[in-house]
C-alpha cells in the first residue's frame, strides 16, 4: 500500500525515539519525508525550457584571467574554503574504508593529492586555504585516523558529518532502526544536497564567515580534475554570483548527466528523472543538451547561511528504493546541484573537460595511472603527446573490478597515449611495458588464461577480434634496451627469437614477420628453426647480392640500380665488415644517398615523415649507438651466409599447416622485383603478393598492412 500523509504522525513518533539522531537531523528528516508524502515536486513544462545564454552559462575562455600579482592571488585565496565530499566507501572497487584513501597514482591517495595541492597554494602565496571533509557515518572514524598523518602539513583540515537518516521499511513506512535494525545497515546518508544544512549545523559555516571567508568550492573527492581555479573565483567575486556550477561538453558517455537550462527566467538543473518519457531521447541528445553537471560547485557562504536559516532549500527529492538483507526499504535523497535555482545571480561556467576526471571504477584507474597523465605538485596533468582531445574508452571485465585484482593483472600499466578504445574480457594478464594502440579488444575464452607478454605492442581491433592474435615487437641485439651482441649474425639473431618466444611462453609455434633490413632474421627462422613456425611473412625483404646461387647477371643488375653511395656501403659491409664503423663515421663521403627521391617514392617520403616525426622514436631505438644497432644489422644482412635462400625446404606440409608470404611493392626503389620473382620461382611454395603503385614503406599503409596480416592468418 502506498504511503500517504496519514503515515506521518506514526513515523514522527518513531523518529522522536531514536536517540542516535540529533534534533537537527530529526527535523530535517521529517521535513524531507513530509515533502515526499505531500507529492511536492516541480513539474517541468517542456515547452518552457530554453537553452541558457552565455551570460547564464559563461564560456570559461571568456572569463578574465588572474594577473601574476601575488598579492591579488593571495587576496582571492584568503576568501576561499575547499570542501570535498568524503562520504563514499570504496566498496564498489573492492576496498574497505573511505574511497578517498584508494591509491591512484605513484602511491598517493585521492586525499594525499588534495592535501598536496592546497599545501602548495598556501606555501606559494602565503595564504591559509582550509580543507573541509564532509564525511558520512560510514567514513567518519576512519577519516579521523587518516587525517592525523597531515598534522604537520601547511593545511588546516576540518571534518564534519553529513546527516544520518533512518531507512524506512517500505511496507509499514516506519524507521528501520525502530524495529531493531540499529547497525549501520539501518541508516543512510541523504545525498550531497545535505551539504548546506550539515555545514551550517556543524558550526563550521559560522567559523569560516568569522575568518572572512566568502566562497566554498565543493567537489567530489574522487574527481582528480577538481582543483582550485582562480579565474572562476575571481569572476564570482567580481560579479557577486552566489552560486556557480561547472559544466562541460557532453560525450556519448555522459548522456544521462544532468544539464543546465533556463526556465521561467532562472537557471536550474534538469535531471533525467524529471524528463517526461516522450522527451528522454531528446534529453540524451548531445546536439540540443550539450553540457552536463560535473558536480564542481562554487557557493557563497553568506547565501548558504541565509537560505538554510530560512529553510528555503527545497531541492527535488530523489526516492531511492533498495532491498537490504531481504527487506525492502526506502531512502530519500537530494543533490547539491539542484540548489542552483534558489540562489541569486546563479550561473554555470562551461569548463574544459580536464576539470572532470572522476575515478569511479578500475577502468578510470587505468587512465590516470597510465602515461596518458603525469603528476606534478599533486596535480594530474594530461600528456601533451596525446593528440586526440578525448580520452580512450575503456571497458574492463569483472576480473578487473576490485583494485587488488586490477593491480595484480598488470605487471605495469600499459602505454595508452595512442589508444582509442580498449575492451578486455576473460582471464587476461598484461606483462610489463605493453603498448596499446588504436582500437583494441582482448578476449580470453572461458577456461583459458591469456597473457600479453612483456613489451608487446597490441594494435588494430579488427585483427584482434577476427584472428585472436597479438603482436610482439622486439629490439634486436643492440637496439633500445636490448643487450649488445658484438659478433651477432643471422644465426644468432634467429636463436634469439626462439629464446625470446620460450622465455615469454608464447607457445610451441609462432608466426614471424619482417620488413626490409629487418626481414633477414625471417630467412634464418626458415632455415634454422622451421619446426617452431606457424608461418612467415617477408615484406619488401632484404636481398643479399652475394647469395651463392643467385645468377651473377641478375645480382649485378639489381645492385647497380642502387645509388652509388649505397653500393659502396654494402660492399664494405660484405668484403670489409671490420671497416664498416670507420666507413659509416668518416666525413669525406656520405655512406648513403642524401637524396631521398633516389630510394623512396613520394608516398614513401610522406609516410616516413608521418611515422618518424617524434624524435624519441629514433633516440629510443638507437640509444646504444648506430654501431651496435643499425651497422651490425647491415653486416648480419650482407655478410656471407651459411646457406642460400633458394635452397630452403618447405617447412609446411599437410601435417604441419602454415604458409610463407613475400610481399613485393612494384614501385619499390630499394628491393629488386626481378630478384624476388627469381626467388619465388625457385621456391614455388612461397606465396608472392605483387602490389602495384606501392613503395618500400608499404607496411605503413593501413589497407596494405591489414592485407598482409589477413594473408598471414589465412
Amino acid at each position: 500500500m502506498a504511503a500517504t500523509t496519514e503515515n506521518l504522525p506514526q513515523l514522527k513518533s518513531a523518529v522522536d525515539g531514536l536517540s542516535e539522531m540529533s534534533e537537527n537531523e530529526k527535523s530535517g528528516f521529517i521535513s524531507l519525508v513530509s515533502r515526499y508524502l505531500s507529492g511536492e515536486a516541480q513539474h517541468i513544462e517542456w515547452s518552457k525550457i530554453q537553452t541558457p545564454t552565455d551570460e547564464i552559462v559563461v564560456p570559461y575562455e571568456k572569463m578574465a584571467s588572474v594577473s601574476e600579482d601575488v598579492s591579488e592571488t593571495k587576496n582571492l585565496l584568503d576568501k576561499l574554503v575547499v570542501l570535498k565530499l568524503n562520504g563514499g566507501l570504496g566498496t564498489t572497487m573492492g576496498c574497505t574504508g573511505p574511497k578517498s584513501v584508494i591509491e591512484v597514482r605513484d602511491g598517493l591517495t585521492f586525499l594525499d593529492l588534495i592535501v598536496i595541492q592546497i599545501e602548495n597554494l598556501n606555501n606559494k602565496y602565503g595564504c591559509k586555504v582550509p580543507l573541509v571533509l564532509m564525511n558520512s557515518f560510514n567514513t567518519h572514524d576512519d577519516t579521523q585516523k587518516i587525517v592525523e598523518k597531515y598534522t604537520h602539513s601547511n593545511v588546516d583540515i576540518h571534518t564534519f558529518n553529513q546527516s544520518k537518516y533512518p531507512r524506512v521499511v517500505a511496507d509499514e513506512f516506519v524507521p528501520w532502526p525502530s524495529k531493531g535494525k540499529t547497525d549501520k545497515e539501518g541508516w543512510y546518508p541523504p545525498g550531497h544536497g545535505d551539504v548546506f544544512p550539515a555545514l551550517m549545523n556543524s558550526g563550521k559555516l559560522d567559523t569560516f564567515l568569522s575568518q572572512g571567508k566568502e566562497y566554498v568550492f565543493v567537489a567530489n573527492s574522487d574527481n582528480l580534475g577538481a582543483i582550485v581555479d582562480l579565474t572562476i573565483l575571481k569572476h564570482l567575486i567580481q560579479n557577486k554570483n552566489e552560486y556557480c556550477m561547472e559544466v562541460t561538453p557532453k560525450t556519448l558517455a555522459d548522456v544521462k548527466g544532468g544539464t543546465l537550462i533556463s526556465y521561467e527566467g532562472k537557471v536550474q538543473l534538469l535531471e533525467i528523472a524529471q524528463v517526461p518519457d516522450e522527451h528522454v531521447n531528446e534529453f540524451k541528445s548531445i546536439e540540443k543538451f550539450k553540457i552536463f553537471n560535473t558536480n564542481n560547485l562554487w557557493v557563497n557562504l553568506k547565501a548558504i547561511k541565509k537560505l538554510v536559516e530560512a529553510d528555503a532549500l527545497k531541492m527535488e527529492i530523489i526516492p531511492n528504493p533498495k532491498e537490504v538483507d531481504g527487506v525492502k526499504v526506502l531512502q530519500l535523497e537530494t543533490a547539491a546541484g539542484a540548489a542552483i535555482r534558489f540562489f541569486d545571480n546563479a550561473i554555470g561556467v562551461n569548463v574544459p573537460r580536464s576539470r572532470f576526471l572522476p575515478v569511479k571504477a578500475s577502468s578510470d584507474l587505468l587512465l590516470v595511472q597510465s602515461d596518458l597523465y603525469t603528476l606534478v605538485d599533486g596535480f594530474v596533468t594530461r600528456n601533451k603527446a596525446r593528440t586526440n582531445p578525448s580520452n580512450p574508452s575503456i571497458e574492463l571485465g569483472p576480473e578487473f573490478k576490485k583494485v587488488a585484482n586490477f593491480l595484480s593483472r598488470f605487471k605495469s600499466i600499459p602505454s595508452i597515449v595512442a589508444l582509442d578504445s580498449l575492451k578486455v574480457s576473460g582471464d587476461v594478464w598484461f606483462g610489463s611495458s605493453v603498448v596499446l594502440k588504436g582500437k583494441v579488444t582482448v578476449t580470453a575464452k572461458s577456461g583459458v588464461k591469456l597473457e600479453i607478454p612483456d613489451r608487446a605492442v597490441v594494435d588494430n581491433k579488427e585483427m584482434i577480434d577476427e584472428f585472436e592474435i597479438y603482436f610482439l615487437l622486439f629490439d634486436r641485439a643492440g637496439y633500445g634496451e636490448s643487450d649488445p651482441h658484438p659478433s651477432r649474425t643471422l644465426k644468432t639473431d634467429t636463436y634469439d627469437i626462439e629464446e625470446l618466444a620460450d622465455k615469454l611462453q608464447i607457445g610451441p609455434k609462432f608466426h614471424v614477420l619482417g620488413m626490409s633490413l629487418g626481414a633477414y632474421p625471417v630467412y634464418g627462422c626458415l632455415k634454422y628453426i622451421p619446426h617452431r613456425l606457424s608461418g612467415a611473412t617477408l615484406v619488401v625483404p632484404l636481398l643479399n647480392f652475394w647469395w651463392s646461387r643467385l645468377p651473377l647477371n641478375l645480382s649485378i643488375s639489381a645492385f647497380k640500380k642502387l645509388p652509388i653511395q649505397n653500393q659502396w656501403t654494402l660492399g664494405v659491409a660484405h668484403y670489409f665488415p671490420w671497416l664498416l664503423y670507420w666507413w659509416m663515421t668518416q666525413k669525406w663521403f656520405s655512406p648513403f644517398s642524401q637524396n631521398p627521391k633516389e630510394t623512396m617514392t613520394e608516398r614513401d617520403i610522406e609516410l616516413a615523415d608521418k611515422h618518424t616525426k617524434h624524435s624519441y622514436i629514433k633516440e629510443s631505438a638507437l640509444r646504444q649507438g648506430e654501431y651496435v644497432s643499425m651497422q651490425r644489422d647491415i653486416i648480419a644482412g650482407y655478410e656471407n651466409w651459411e646457406f642460400d635462400p633458394t635452397e630452403l625446404s618447405n617447412p609446411f606440409s599437410d601435417d604441419n599447416k602454415g604458409s610463407v608470404h613475400i610481399w613485393c611493392a612494384l614501385e619499390d626503389k630499394q628491393i629488386s622485383h626481378e630478384v624476388l620473382l627469381y626467388l619465388c620461382d625457385k621456391l614455388p611454395w612461397i606465396k608472392l603478393h605483387e602490389v602495384p603503385e606501392a613503395g618500400h614503406l608499404i607496411i605503413h599503409e593501413k589497407q596494405h598492412f591489414e592485407d598482409i596480416i589477413k594473408a598471414a592468418c589465412s
